[in-house]
């Protein structure tokens, strides 16, 4: 007859021999080709940079990385791949803050969920967001523009990407504060949306600092403001948006790697440490990142979901502020 005694041993032996495997199978990942899931299409910052990471792990840890497009669906066609993927760390997603936090908002049936099914790999970098207008329009900053919404008879106008977009949020949430009613145009995606404001169309926008650089070389465009806590080092005389008395009103877009959930912590600490060591070097961020408009943030697994607990219930918020209804 089997005891206590024995039970708990075997108990005991099972668990070694598991714990064993797990760290066998972290000493030895990856002992084949790695496939990257990437949510979008071709030629984004987010493919270029998964890209670019890739090829320096292939280097790193002699595999191959084999980067795949899956864009559709906002990126869900992407996110699903990978959720429904073996959590063996040999299948990644490319995702930026908006697959994950944005989607759940504007997707009635979204079968997916950062916290039930993803664990981080490293947020690898942002781009956080400035308020762009036409030389023509007479403001110098965030709070003559406003004054200028509450003086003029009508309605500023603004271009964005698309409902439920970076500049979409932002001016939901900057009208709500201000109790202004600003009004949308959406164009689809953002070199529409620069053409747009090249030609005219739109004199107010919003965008990356990579993005805006082009616009404010041709000497027909200013920053009113950066939607973020501290200035951007590019414009060091440019107000943040808390400076300009409206407090957390920040925007930025984060280009996140990710893995499946049940992949074993030790396979997801190791992936977390060789991507942060790669972002890290100064002639990548140079090349890859800074060379871009982006800065480097190389979070850490819990950086991820920092971020992804933090960014929800501020982009509900701004979603409700905006009138959107999830279709």
């Amino acid at each position: 007859m089997i005891d206590w005694r024995q039970k708990s041993c075997a108990a005991i032996v099972v668990l070694l021999i598991s714990m064993n495997s797990h760290a066998q199978n972290a000493q030895n990942f990856p002992d084949k080709p790695v496939r990257i899931i990437v949510a979008s299409s071709p030629g984004g910052y987010l493919d270029i940079l998964t890209r670019a990471v890739a090829k320096e792990l292939s280097t790193t840890w002699g595999q191959s990385f084999i980067v795949e497009n899956r864009a559709g669906a906002s990126g869900a066609i992407g996110a699903i791949g990978v959720q429904k993927a073996e959590p063996d760390g040999y299948t990644w997603l490319g995702a930026t803050e908006a697959h994950m936090v944005t989607n759940r908002f504007l997707m009635k049936n979204l079968s997916y969920d950062f916290a039930r099914d993803f664990v981080g790999v490293s947020v690898m970098a942002k781009a956080e967001q400035v308020v762009v207008a036409s030389n023509s329009v007479p403001a110098n900053n965030l709070g003559e523009l406003i004054s200028l919404a509450r003086n003029t008879p009508d309605k500023l106008v603004y271009g964005s990407y698309g409902v439920g977009s970076h500049p979409h949020l932002f001016y939901a949430k900057l009208g709500a504060m201000t109790k202004n009613e600003l009004i949308n145009v959406p164009y689809k995606g953002v070199a529409p949306t620069v053409q747009a404001m090249r030609s005219g169309e739109v004199k107010l926008s919003m965008m990356s600092v990579g993005t805006a650089k082009p616009l404010l070389e041709s000497g027909n465009f200013k920053i009113l403001a950066t939607a973020s806590k501290e200035r951007h080092k590019d414009f060091p005389n440019v107000q943040t948006t808390d400076e300009a008395g409206y407090p957390g009103l920040h925007s930025a877009i984060y280009i996140l790697l990710l893995l499946p959930k049940a992949t074993p912590p030790d396979i997801v600490a190791k992936a977390s440490a060789a991507v942060r060591a790669v972002l890290r070097r100064p002639d990548f961020n140079a090349q890859w990142v800074s060379g871009r408009g982006f800065q480097v943030v190389a979070s850490d697994s819990k950086g991820v979901a920092d971020l992804i607990e933090e960014m929800v219930p501020r982009v509900g918020e701004a979603v409700r502020d905006a009138k959107i209804v999830a279709e």
